[in-house]
């Protein structure tokens, strides 16, 4: 198993949007930042042990979502598909 990594990225405004993964290269937490560094948004994955998705998490917002609410197992669904989100 490989370490969990992390990735960001930013705008020409400075917003910030970070990326973590799992050793298993499975997203499990995007958080995104305004431009004067305060926490925006975050959203949280999580997955079984054959990394299917099982849950999304909005905790700022109260949100929860179990897996079996969200489609079939193992398939992520875009951020934009979320109605909490938009």
């Amino acid at each position: 198993m490989t370490k969990a990594n992390d990735s960001r990225l930013s705008d020409n405004l400075n917003q910030q949007i970070e990326y973590s993964y799992d050793a298993y290269n499975n997203l499990i937490q995007t958080n995104t930042s305004s431009s004067d560094n305060s926490l925006a948004l975050r959203v949280q994955q999580a997955f079984d042990v054959r990394n299917r998705l099982v849950e999304i998490r909005a905790p700022q917002n109260d949100v929860r979502i179990p897996g079996d609410s969200i489609g079939i197992p193992g398939t992520s669904i875009p951020i934009d598909d979320l109605p909490f989100l938009v």
